[in-house]
Order: structure tokens, then C-alpha cells, then sequence
């Protein structure tokens, strides 16, 4: 799903390039990255780094808009990080693939959730 190494689909080279960013401005700001893993099918959302969790919810709310909940998040550091949890869904995801392949209603959506404040200068 995110090919290999020599060829890099969208996915990693888009974490690079949050970590790219997150090192170029790292002086004067502070970030917590979270990334969550789920698949839609039938109109059922699984978490892809929690399959044994059930009853997953689409929520709406003006502070954080639209979410899933209960669902699974793992702080991440490094674009090595968030590849170890994509491949650690996919082994799921490919699970359940192979029972549904003819269906085009399976998606997996990788969630990367990035705070920022600027940090406080100590005189």
C-alpha cells in the first residue's frame, strides 16, 4: 500500500515532509503528533491498532470537529514511528482485505493529528 523504499508513495512522503517542517521551525515551537488507524466497511469503522475494540463513533464537536471515538491514537516522533504503525494496521487491514476483495466499499484512512504552541522564552 505505500510501495517501497526507492519509490515512496504519498503517505511517507507526506510524513516526511511534517517532519521536514517540525525540524526547520523546531527552535521556536513545540509539536505532539498523534496518528490513529482505522478502515470503513459496510458502514463499520474498526480501529486498525485495536481490533478487538467495537462500537466505534463518528463524532461532531465545535472544539474538535469531526472524530472517531473510541479510537486508538500513538504519539509519534519520527517518520520511522508512523510507518511501524502503518504497517502494524495494514497486517489487520490485509486480514480483512482477503475477505472482502471484490467489495469497493473497504477504505483505510490514516489519521496525523499535529498541535503546535510556541515555546515560552525564559529570561
Amino acid at each position: 500500500m505505500v510501495c517501497v523504499d526507492s519509490q515512496p508513495g504519498v503517505i511517507p512522503q507526506a510524513v516526511t515532509d511534517v517532519f521536514n517542517f517540525i525540524h526547520e521551525t523546531a527552535g521556536s515551537r513545540e509539536f505532539l503528533l498523534r496518528v490513529s488507524y482505522m478502515e470503513i466497511y459496510n458502514e463499520t469503522i474498526r480501529d486498525l491498532l485495536s481490533p478487538e475494540v467495537t462500537d466505534l463513533r463518528i463524532h461532531e464537536d465545535k472544539r474538535r470537529g469531526v472524530y472517531v471515538s473510541p479510537l486508538r491514537e500513538e504519539i509519534v516522533t519520527s517518520p520511522k514511528q508512523v510507518m511501524r504503525v502503518i504497517h502494524r494496521g495494514e497486517g489487520i487491514y490485509a486480514i480483512l482485505i482477503s475477505f472482502v476483495l471484490a467489495s469497493c466499499r473497504l477504505f483505510a484512512l490514516l489519521s496525523q493529528q499535529t498541535h503546535q504552541r510556541y515555546r515560552l522564552q525564559h529570561t
